[in-house]
């Protein structure tokens, strides 16, 4: 199976063969929303953000249609796999661009053994409240480190949206030094 084959390719680190698996998967079967997750990931391996852009659009579309059947619910998939260290990355791109608590993309950092180190998520940050007055600080994005029994810590403040490129270099930063 072509899907199959991609992802052995994507595996041994051949993103751009993985993509031409993919592309043969999605001529036969549109309306599979796993060659279009897979396709995102080939194509932020190879740092082409904007080729991802159109699997980005017609995997919402899907979702929206009710064709993307994901375990329990799960309302978020694997856009991206990448080293830092000796840990391994996964980021979790949410559909509708973001998840009901405002979280856009879920980094998890794994250890060579597969423990889980670390888990980050990059969210809307809104202006606290100030009673009417002007607010305090601009609605943007905010990086936070979830722990485990521990509220989260503001680790990089954009006053902006940002570029998933952005977060991902923040976050490479973020776990080299921590």
């Amino acid at each position: 199976c072509h899907l199959d084959l991609g992802d052995a390719l994507l595996a041994s680190k051949n993103p751009s063969a993985a993509l031409d698996a993919y592309a043969q998967v999605l001529r036969l079967a549109p309306d599979d929303y796993r060659p279009r997750q897979r396709a995102i990931q080939a194509c932020y391996a190879m740092s082409d953000f904007d080729a991802a852009a159109p699997h980005r659009r017609a995997l919402q579309e899907l979702y929206d249609q009710d064709k993307v059947y994901a375990l329990g619910g799960m309302q978020a998939y694997v856009a991206d796999v990448f080293q830092v260290g000796d840990l391994t990355v996964k980021a979790y791109e949410y559909y509708d661009g973001q998840a009901p608590d405002g979280i856009h993309w879920t980094f998890l950092a794994f250890d060579p053994t597969g423990w889980q180190e670390r888990e980050l998520a990059v969210r809307d940050a809104l202006a606290p409240s100030t009673g009417g007055k002007k607010p305090t600080r601009e609605p943007g994005t905010e990086l936070v480190d979830i722990r485990e029994g521990q509220a989260p810590e503001l680790l990089t403040g954009w006053t902006q949206k940002v570029s998933y490129p952005t977060v991902r270099t923040t976050v490479m930063e973020w776990l080299k030094g921590g």
